[in-house]
């Protein structure tokens, strides 16, 4: 039986991902982990192993070739940008909404919306909306799995 996985947990591993990282989930232990996609590729095509000592190795082959272990949404699934829209589309004062549709464009995105959020003490608000909204992908994602989570 499946032991339940902490869904905190796997909001936080969604949370820090990175581009060309992947979270996995191991549907028996519960446990959760990321590795980037140079280690996946290292393992899946067996080139460039070197800086890699053998238990790293047997834990990613284990990763890798197990069906035990499950990808979650990655950041391109994830959109991170398109959850900021739509924290932004809320905000009720239109002064402050326009500031913030401006600044969530262009280089610097998520920087610009940072700094204008802070100004307008919205950092708490922004930072409970995209946890909700990683709460429900990766409900969405266990649950496509058949991974039960608490």
């Amino acid at each position: 039986m499946s032991l339940p996985v902490s869904l905190k947990e796997v909001v936080g591993e969604l949370d820090a991902l990175s581009q060309g990282m992947i979270a996995y989930c191991n549907r028996k232990t519960g446990k959760v982990t990321s590795l980037t996609e140079r280690m996946l590729a290292a393992v899946e095509e067996e080139e460039d192993l070197s800086g890699f000592d053998e238990d790293m190795l047997a834990e990613l082959r284990g990763i890798v070739n197990s069906e035990d272990w499950v990808a979650l949404p990655d950041s391109f699934e994830i959109h991170e940008w398109e959850i900021l829209r739509r924290f932004v589309e809320r905000v009720e004062d239109d002064r402050i909404r326009e500031e913030l549709l401006r600044a969530i464009h262009g280089a610097g995105a998520f920087r610009r919306f940072k700094e204008v959020a802070r100004r307008h003490g919205l950092e708490e608000s922004w930072y409970d909306f995209k946890r909700s909204a990683l709460e429900r992908i990766a409900r969405e994602a266990l649950d496509a799995a058949g991974i039960p989570y608490a």
